[in-house]
C-alpha cells in the first residue's frame, strides 16, 4: 500500500482490513488524526483501489490504523469485492472435500 499527506509519503504493508479502515505497519512516523490519501494493492494484477480520505486513529511506533472516510463508489465496491473473498476464503480454510464412494 501507498499513502500520502501535505509534505510526506510512503509505504506500507497492511495487515488488518475492512470497509472500514485498515492497520499497517510502516517505516514513516504518523500522527493521529493525520489525513492520508492512500492505495491499496489488493492483486498484483490490477490497479490500487484508492482512498480519497483517511484519518489516522492511532499510531504506535511502526503500526499505525486508519479509518476510511472518502472515496469514489467505483472504488469502495472494488474493495469490498476483495473483502469479500477475504472472507469467503476464510471459511473454507481447514475445510475438507470427501469425495463419496
Amino acid at each position: 500500500m501507498t499513502f500520502q499527506a501535505n509534505n510526506l509519503s510512503g509505504t506500507g504493508s497492511a495487515n488488518n482490513i475492512s470497509m472500514g479502515g485498515c492497520s499497517f505497519e510502516t517505516g514513516i512516523p504518523l500522527a493521529s488524526g493525520a489525513i492520508l490519501q492512500m492505495g491499496l494493492q489488493v492483486t498484483d494484477e490490477v490497479a490500487p483501489v484508492i482512498v480519497d480520505a483517511a484519518v489516522v486513529r492511532y499510531a504506535r511506533g511502526s503500526s499505525v490504523g486508519v479509518e476510511f472516510l472518502q472515496w469514489q463508489q467505483n472504488e469502495r465496491e472494488r474493495l469490498q469485492l476483495f473483502v469479500r473473498g477475504l472472507l469467503i476464503g476464510s471459511r473454507n480454510e481447514g475445510v475438507t472435500f470427501r469425495k463419496a464412494v
